[in-house]
């Protein structure tokens, strides 16, 4: 087994929320409210309420009234790694399995700097070693260089909607209807009503923590597209209608599409935001690249595309048709080159790829080379499901390298999910 071994090497993990010090603060406000009320002391409950309106309000305003924190320099010690995982020091800091992307920096010095993304951000680790091929050596024995699929965390597009206007309205008009209560509160000194405002205050605050300001979403980039959201509000762009993709101000990218739109994607101000942000764009790229470098493949594909009236028994027909062997004054016989360029290319269309899988299938079970379950074919599918996005072909191409009929493949191509 492959491993991994360096001394003094350069770890960087993220900061931990404080959890303990935000229990803290805002606990001390509402336990002097209680104790006022218990005791009747009326002034301690108005200090109590107006401490908490402060803390929130120092809550919010903090991130853009606070320095910049310094950049962390890390713990030099021994980091070692297998397909197990990384460890520093003898103790497991991140599984191959929750890494999401990578990052190789070439740094000035000579030595290199591996940001290893994962799916909770504060569980991103930042390894330094000694130089680019040591720094390759580290991504190879975690198997990471064989991530296709890269996953983000993006600040929300601001909503456009109708209701996505009157709910940042209300939001807005449930924090003004708070602080006139305090206020009020305050101004009549009146402990009962000051107590009253204080549960309101605290679920106010814990709402708009919960919502954010910028709320974060998930960016996928794959060869054949990206996807930005989750569950309805997912939005699937073909890489074949990204026209450019642009590094903007720190943290942020912007993606031109097909028709004159753009999407702001944007990662964060911080070292990380950045370097989530040199990911995607280089990834990107490459995928655009390898978009062009796409051989003219429509004429095939034609003969693949699910017509939008045909039923799935005769679309695999039709498929079966493409892929059988030999050809008379009907049919002219497609190659397995042109075939295979069908399958994976990201321009065509969706329905013409799973047809070009299923021709192939067709040709391998008329060769005797293993048929449906061919170990050869499965594993070449299994491999190009990672790098597809588009939900519906990416769940077809794991129904067939896990060797199902046709018919469950054309299900799961329906369906969205293998």
């Amino acid at each position: 087994m492959p491993s991994f071994s360096e001394m003094n090497a350069l770890v960087t993990r993220s900061r931990r929320p404080r959890v303990a010090l935000f229990a803290l603060l805002g606990g001390i406000p509402v336990a002097l409210a209680v104790y006022g009320e218990i005791t009747n002391a009326g002034d301690l409950t108005a200090v109590a309420s107006l401490l908490l309106l402060l803390e929130a309000l120092g809550f919010f305003m903090w991130p853009a009234l606070a320095p910049p924190r310094p950049e962390r320099q890390g713990d030099l010690g021994l980091v070692q790694a297998d397909e197990a995982g990384l460890r520093f020091e003898g103790d497991l800091l991140l599984a191959p399995r929750d890494v999401q992307n990578v990052v190789v920096e070439p740094l000035a010095s000579g030595a290199c700097r591996v940001w290893l993304g994962a799916a909770r951000t504060r569980d991103d680790v930042t390894v330094t070693v000694a130089s680019e091929e040591r720094a390759e050596l580290l991504v190879s024995v975690l198997g990471l260089d064989r991530l296709c699929v890269s996953r983000f965390l993006v600040a929300r597009l601001p909503p456009r909607t109708r209701r996505g206007r009157l709910t940042r309205t209300v939001r807005a008009g449930a924090g003004v209807a708070v602080i006139l209560a305090v206020s009020v509160a305050l101004a009549q000194r009146e402990p009962a009503e000051g107590l009253l405002v204080v549960p309101l205050l605290v679920a106010y605050v814990f709402l708009l923590a919960a919502l954010g300001t910028r709320r974060a979403t998930e960016l996928v980039l794959g060869a054949d597209g990206l996807a930005v959201g989750r569950g309805r509000e997912r939005l699937v762009v073909p890489i074949a209608d990204v026209l450019a993709v642009l590094a903007r101000r720190e943290g942020t990218a912007l993606v031109r599409i097909a028709g004159g739109e753009e999407i702001e994607l944007r990662f964060g101000e911080d070292e990380r935001g950045t370097l989530a942000r040199n990911a995607f764009v280089a990834g990107a790229h490459e995928a655009i690249a390898a978009r062009k470098r796409d051989p003219a493949v429509s004429p095939v594909a034609g003969l693949l595309v699910r017509a939008a009236t045909s039923d799935t028994r005769a679309w695999l027909d039709a498929v079966r048709g493409v892929g059988a062997e030999g050809e008379d004054y009907r049919r002219a016989h497609v190659p397995d080159e042109a075939l295979w360029r069908v399958v994976e290319s990201s321009s065509v269309d969706p329905s013409a790829r799973v047809g070009a899988l299923l021709a192939l299938r067709a040709r391998g079970s008329a060769r005797q080379d293993g048929g449906v379950t061919s170990s050869r074919l499965a594993a070449r599918f299994r491999d190009m499901a990672e790098q597809i996005v588009h939900e519906k072909v990416r769940a077809a191409f794991e129904a067939a390298a896990a060797g199902a009929e046709d018919e469950v493949v054309v299900t799961a191509f329906d369906r969205g999910s293998s």
